[in-house]
C-alpha cells in the first residue's frame, strides 16, 4: 500500500501541484480508502513530504565511485539534475509552500535523518580510506554541500554544472583537510 500511494501522490503532485493535492484524489489513484492514508500520514503535507523522500532516494543513489571527492560529486551532480526537472522542480516548490506546523517539522527532521543515514556510507568509506577525517561532522558537510546545490538551481535559478559542483565540493573537503575537526585550524 505505500509505495502505490506515494506513487500516486507524485502522479497527482505532478497534475495538481501541492496547493491541489488532496487525500481523495490519491486515494483513488492509489485504489485505497482515504482513512488508510489517514491513518498512516495524518495530513496531506506529511504524505508530500514522504513522498518526496522517496522520490530523492529513488532518483538520486548514493554512488561508490572509489573516493569521496568522486562520491560526492556523483551524489551532488544528480542532486542539481533531479531539481531541474519538472517533477524535481514540483516537489521541492512543494516543500517551500508546505506550512511550517511543529509535526510536519518533526515528520521533515525524521526523512533528512534517515536520508543523511543513508549517505553515511560515502563517509565510512572515506574515513577507512584516509579521505575524510573521522572527527569531522559529515551531516554538516552534507547540509552545507546540498545547501550550495540548493541555493544555485532554487534561489539564483542556475543550472547546475559540474564545475560548480566540483568547486564547492573541493571547497568543503580543503576545509575539512585543515582543520581539526571542530572547524579551527590545525
Amino acid at each position: 500500500m505505500r509505495a502505490a500511494v506515494l506513487a500516486a501522490t507524485v502522479e497527482e503532485l505532478k497534475i495538481a501541484g501541492h496547493h491541489g493535492l488532496s487525500i481523495a484524489a490519491v486515494a483513488a489513484r492509489a485504489g485505497v480508502a482515504e482513512t488508510s492514508i489517514y491513518r498512516r500520514w495524518k495530513t496531506v503535507e506529511g504524505l508530500v513530504a514522504e513522498a518526496r523522500f522517496a522520490l530523492f532516494s529513488e532518483n538520486i543513489a548514493v554512488p561508490d565511485r572509489g573516493s569521496l571527492r568522486a562520491d560526492l560529486i556523483a551524489f551532488l551532480s544528480a542532486t542539481g539534475r533531479f531539481l531541474q526537472t519538472p517533477l524535481g522542480w514540483a516537489v521541492i516548490t512543494s516543500s517551500i509552500a508546505t506550512p511550517s506546523s511543529p509535526s510536519y517539522l518533526r515528520e521533515v527532521h525524521g526523512l533528512w535523518n534517515k536520508r543523511f543515514l543513508e549517505l553515511q556510507p560515502i563517509f565510512a568509506r572515506a574515513v577507512e580510506r584516509g579521505d575524510w577525517p573521522e572527527t569531522r561532522d559529515a551531516q554538516v558537510a552534507i547540509e552545507t554541500l546540498i545547501g550550495g546545490i540548493y541555493f544555485r538551481a532554487l534561489v539564483m535559478r542556475q543550472k547546475v554544472r559540474r564545475s560548480d559542483v566540483s568547486a564547492i565540493v573541493d571547497l568543503v573537503l580543503n576545509h575539512a583537510e585543515t582543520t581539526d575537526g571542530q572547524g579551527g585550524p590545525r
